[in-house]
């Protein structure tokens, strides 16, 4: 919905424009947002582009160690990274990530990293083209992709409740999350 796919396209595009060093993408924005599934298209997307994906889960001393080590260009996903990354008592793996982020290695991965909640990210991280070529803030979809939204979702019988959840969601900001489970109700 709404301009997902472009992005991914441009995404994409620019990776492999730059083809001499790592290149990173920060999703930001709300929970239920459409963060992860955003990841989830370019990630099939990159597949049928012949790139293997790297899904990062746990936070272990030596991952960017590790990631540097792939030397096949790569697309590595960092989902709810400020959340899987978080300071520990003796240890901090976002200052891990910074160097591996920079490109160092002198590797062609592409690093996807999706946030929540800015404030949780080391403050080195973000606002460094060198380490997030882009940042793209997930936003509360327009009236036009709710409407959009709901009609592929919701039976034909229960059309006429559309206006109804369109004005809603515009009303309180509705992330995809509640609209999935007002369709499903």
């Amino acid at each position: 919905y709404g301009n997902s796919r472009e992005k991914v396209n441009k995404v994409l595009t620019s990776y492999k424009l730059m083809n001499y060093r790592n290149f990173g993408v920060l999703l930001s924005g709300q929970k239920g947002i459409g963060k992860s599934l955003f990841v989830r298209v370019l990630a099939e997307q990159a597949i049928e582009d012949g790139y293997p994906v790297v899904v990062v889960t746990q936070a272990i001393p030596g991952i960017a160690d590790f990631i540097s080590s792939i030397e096949q260009d790569c697309i590595v996903v960092f989902d709810e990274f400020e959340k899987t990354f978080k300071d520990q008592e003796d240890w901090n793996p976002q200052d891990d990530m910074l160097s591996l982020f920079d490109g160092i290695d002198g590797g062609h991965k592409l690093f996807i990293v999706t946030c929540n909640d800015l404030s949780k990210l080391s403050k080195y991280m973000i606002n460094r083209p060198g380490r997030f070529h882009y940042h793209i803030t997930m936003t509360t979809p327009s009236p036009e992709e709710v409407e959009q939204y709901m009609r592929d979702k919701v039976d034909p019988e229960y059309e006429d409740a559309i206006h109804d959840v369109v004005q809603l969601a515009g009303a309180i900001g509705m992330p995809y999350d509640y609209l999935r489970a007002i369709a499903f109700e």
